[in-house]
């Protein structure tokens, strides 16, 4: 209950400050072709209005020049969320 609780007060804090996220959570929700074609290569691919969505938070850092990748992705632990579309 207090991951819960605190990942809540988190997501506020954060989509009071991001607007952007909640209008993308809603464009998701709603399917709108231009939002689920940066996605997804094909639409077909992609579930047609989806009735849930699964928010996690990941700490995002350079990787070393000499790696492969561009970013080293380390997931919040506790910090994961499913947001129900009648919510």
């Amino acid at each position: 209950q207090q991951i819960i609780t605190n990942y809540n007060t988190l997501l506020h804090s954060f989509h009071s400050r991001s607007l952007w996220f909640g209008e993308l959570l809603e464009a998701i929700f709603e399917h709108r072709p231009v939002i689920m074609k940066q996605l997804a290569e094909n639409l077909e691919d992609l579930p047609p209005s989806p009735n849930h969505l699964r928010v996690s938070l990941a700490q995002y850092t350079f990787a070393e020049p000499d790696d492969e990748q561009v970013w080293n992705v380390s997931p919040i632990e506790g910090a994961s969320l499913i947001i129900s579309k009648n919510d």
